[in-house]
């Protein structure tokens, strides 16, 4: 179902949510600066991509929570 869910954002995003999360190394995320070193961005443009992919995450959820 995660993957399904993820699959509504866009690439990078999907990418910050895994990467902070820890989903596909099984550790306990990343920060904010590392994921910007691999993705070539600022640690604030991470920031900011996290909290509008969390908020695309809510919303999906919200709007499916019956399904899920």
């Amino acid at each position: 179902k995660i993957e399904v869910v993820l699959r509504s954002l866009t690439y990078r995003e999907r990418e910050i949510i895994r990467m902070r999360a820890g989903l596909d190394s099984g550790s306990d995320g990343m920060t904010l600066e590392r994921i910007g070193e691999k993705l070539g961005i600022t640690k604030e443009r991470v920031r900011q991509l996290n909290v509008r992919a969390m908020k695309k995450l809510r919303g999906l959820v919200e709007k499916h929570k019956d399904e899920m």
